[in-house]
């Protein structure tokens, strides 16, 4: 979780310091324990999510991206990826 947490911090500094205002962010699902009746965050399974401040193909990619892309392979795997339209 330590690394994946880097990059998300890694890859959230990249884009302010290419004065882009996106946010990204990460927030762990929220696992059931059925024998338990409780529930509980979980400590290997996130949604992160990237709110772009403007369309477009954003920064050009440098070490800096690699480096944040590689903290990223290291410390986890996507399931699944989606894109959707948030209202204001």
């Amino acid at each position: 979780m330590e690394g994946f947490l880097a990059a998300v911090a890694a890859h959230n500094a990249w884009y302010r310091g290419k004065g882009v205002m996106d946010l990204i962010f990460a927030t762990p699902v929220i696992v059931g324990d059925e024998t338990k009746q409780q529930q509980s965050y979980s400590t290997k399974q996130f949604l992160t999510f990237h709110l772009y401040s403007k369309p477009g193909d954003g920064p050009r990619h440098d070490d800096a991206y690699d480096a944040f892309v590689k903290l990223y392979r290291e410390n986890s795997d996507i399931k699944s990826e989606y894109t959707v339209c948030m209202p204001k």
